[in-house]
């Protein structure tokens, strides 16, 4: 397990890097209000393993389909957590999780505001002090995702949420 941690603003460049581009599920956004912390589950591609690249012990990409426009293949993504403590409260946009990636993490520290943006919308969550941690097991599918990529040199992903875990 890789942990990334943040007790200034400054150490959430650190984590953005982590989570950017990764998968979630805004269902499994678990807000406990007498713990005070807030975590998001997420699935991010081995890459941002790099002790796991390192031992060669990363998931390979299966193979799906070769065609002369572009190959397909199933591409194992590691589970993440990403949590928030000291949290009074939470509020989310709407259109959240429409997209279901996240972009990175920033602090308000004047309003005392933490901010996970994602694609499609963001998460504040009204905190009493920095409090950030991400995780990424690298022993652990969290999901698989298609990815295509086009004889042009343009990829696509699609995650496939059946094995995330619930």
């Amino acid at each position: 397990m890789s942990v990334w941690q943040a007790k200034s603003a400054g150490d959430l460049n650190e984590i953005s890097g982590v989570i950017h581009d990764a998968w979630f599920d805004i269902d499994d956004v678990a807000y406990d209000q007498a713990a005070g912390s807030l975590c998001i589950a997420f699935a991010q591609d081995w890459k941002q393993l790099p002790e796991a690249q390192a031992r060669g012990d990363a998931p390979a990409a299966q193979l799906v389909r070769r065609t002369w426009r572009y190959t397909e293949e199933h591409v194992p993504f590691a589970r993440g957590d990403l949590r928030i403590e000291h949290v009074v409260a939470v509020r989310t946009d709407e259109a959240m999780g429409d997209a279901g990636m996240l972009l990175g993490v920033s602090y308000d520290q004047s309003a005392r505001r933490l901010i996970v943006e994602g694609v499609s919308g963001s998460l504040m969550a009204s905190i009493k002090r920095l409090g950030v941690t991400a995780e990424l097991h690298a022993d652990q599918v969290a999901v698989y995702v298609r990815r295509r990529r086009g004889l042009l040199g343009g990829i696509s992903d699609v995650p496939l949420w059946a094995p995330w875990p619930r």
